[in-house]
């Protein structure tokens, strides 16, 4: 009896233990061949790629290409992006206006499409942008930087 006591008891502090030390990590909403098979799948220019990100996403994922297991963050779970037809830029944390800018839709390496901000905000939208449906992926693990990826929500 005694002994399936203690089997129960390591048990439970097995559970306790491991359910304690698992953080939520999000996962790629899409794979990179999905996301970049959906993007060819219209054709964009920066009015098109500006007129699709006007409105509100909210950060959902990043990777990182030099660290991709520490990179799966939930440090940004709480960042929102508003992108406004005036131009203006406002990055959003836990509902409050951290800070803004000016942005506009450049080309980026002569086929795809960058952001550029008058001042720096936030190093998530760095990269080439690709969108899919409701989901944009700033692309910048392709010069060892991070992707980051929004989910529109409005």
């Amino acid at each position: 009896m005694k002994r399936i006591k203690s089997i129960l008891l390591l048990l439970f502090l097995g559970i306790i233990i491991n359910s304690c030390s698992k953080e939520k990590i999000p996962e790629r909403p899409m794979s990179q061949n999905d996301i970049w098979a959906c993007y060819n799948n219209s054709e964009w220019n920066k009015l098109k790629i500006r007129e699709k990100l006007i409105g509100s996403w909210k950060w959902i994922y990043t990777e990182c290409f030099w660290f991709p297991e520490n990179a799966k963050n939930t440090e940004n779970e709480n960042v929102q992006i508003d992108f406004l037809s005036d131009s203006t830029l406002n990055v959003i944390i836990n509902g409050k206006l951290m800070s803004s800018t000016k942005w506009t839709v450049i080309t980026e390496d002569t086929k795809f499409y960058g952001m550029k901000l008058d001042s720096h905000v936030t190093q998530l939208l760095y990269g080439r942008i690709f969108i899919c449906d409701e989901l944009v992926e700033f692309n910048d693990s392709y010069i060892d930087g991070c992707d980051n990826y929004f989910k529109k929500i409005q």
